[in-house]
């Protein structure tokens, strides 16, 4: 499927790959990679400036209006060079659930979001809000939650006329009682374990109504499913380019590997699965915001159902065709594999979008 772009947005998709290739080389990321953060404040700087995080934003938030084909965009480049930098969990989720559903005083972050000088975090797992507003409880795996200013939760609320299953909340990373157990996760993202132990809050820190709290998380989820879809189809474009190049080059019995026809016919195969999930990641942006809840969850689950399947089957035939070197850390292949199999792991697995899917045809 071909995607064709407006002026704008054709900009913006080249302007993002140019920095790509200029910037974010595979030693440039590790070295990002080592910084206190996990990531490069002054790289995200400059990657915000291009728009990594206005470009989905609407303009009444001094956004760029692109939507979910701006997030489509700024996530195929990040999967091309295994970005680091907290596009996701800033641009996509956070600034999201601010857009979405902030107040206007909350809103007031946007402006310092968009520019990079603010960074959120995206928190859900075991939490609950009382009756008097205290948060408690735990998050796992949440990503740049050490660099975070700021933390979207996702918290179930107790006590009251209130309770609800799923209410998003805006918590200062500074608040007292909040505790970060720091680590690195296996594709080499910073991630951090929460422990929030009576937190005090207030109303205000609701986004949105509590009521309404299910229904913006599932979105946020869809969001988020769509950027991980092009993601990894930016991640699998990189890896079969590599295959093809190092098939070229690299000589068996007095040939190059790419001569042999067997070899040609899985590299084939990895194009067809990645021209299939290109089609199914802009599916995904194209209905990622739709009003209509069940349209929207067949269509990005079907994404992602199908882009899991992609992905390791792309991921696993560039390891086998690079050989043994394909699984070492100095070799950017190994580093596209594991990001790709925690994609294909992140909210779901193939199963679960599988049985979404199902469940939303009424099947």
């Amino acid at each position: 499927m071909e995607l064709s772009l407006e002026s704008e947005a054709a900009l913006l998709r080249d302007s993002v790959r140019r920095f790509m290739s200029r910037e974010y080389g595979f030693e440039a990321r590790q070295q990002r990679r080592a910084q206190p953060d996990g990531f490069c404040r002054r790289t995200w700087a400059s990657m915000a400036d291009l728009g990594f995080v206005s470009a989905a934003l609407p303009p009444a938030a001094g956004g760029f209006g692109f939507g979910a084909l701006g997030a489509l965009i700024i996530a195929e480049a990040c999967g091309g060079a295994l970005v680091v930098e907290p596009w996701l969990a800033t641009g996509v989720l956070g600034a999201g659930a601010l857009d979405l559903a902030g107040s206007s005083v909350q809103r007031e972050l946007l402006p310092a979001v968009s520019e990079g000088r603010c960074l959120l975090a995206f928190a859900e797992g075991h939490l609950a809000i009382t009756g008097d507003w205290r948060l408690g409880g735990e998050a796992h795996a949440v990503l740049h939650a050490a660099a975070a200013d700021w933390f979207v939760v996702a918290a179930r609320i107790d006590a009251g006329p209130a309770a609800t299953p799923a209410a998003l909340l805006l918590v200062p990373a500074a608040s007292p009682g909040l505790r970060l157990h720091r680590y690195t996760t296996p594709d080499g993202l910073p991630a951090a374990d929460l422990d929030c132990d009576g937190v005090q809050l207030g109303p205000e820190a609701l986004l949105g109504t509590p009521e309404a709290g299910p229904a913006l998380l599932e979105r946020l989820h869809d969001r988020a499913s769509a950027a991980l879809c092009a993601e990894a189809v930016g991640a699998m474009d990189a890896l079969l380019s590599r295959t093809i190049t190092y098939l070229g080059t690299r000589q068996q019995f007095g040939v190059a590997l790419g001569q042999f026809q067997a070899l040609r016919h899985r590299v084939a195969d990895m194009a067809m699965e990645l021209e299939q999930a290109r089609s199914m990641a802009l599916v995904a942006a194209l209905h990622a915001d739709d009003e209509d809840a069940a349209s929207r969850r067949r269509h990005v689950s079907a994404a992602r159902a199908c882009i899991a399947r992609a992905a390791r089957q792309v991921g696993q035939q560039a390891l086998q065709l690079h050989g043994g070197i394909g699984m070492t850390d100095a070799l950017d292949v190994s580093h596209y594999f594991r990001r790709l199999t925690m994609i294909a792991l992140a909210g779901g697995d193939e199963g679960a979008h599988l049985d979404r899917y199902l469940e939303a045809s009424g099947r």
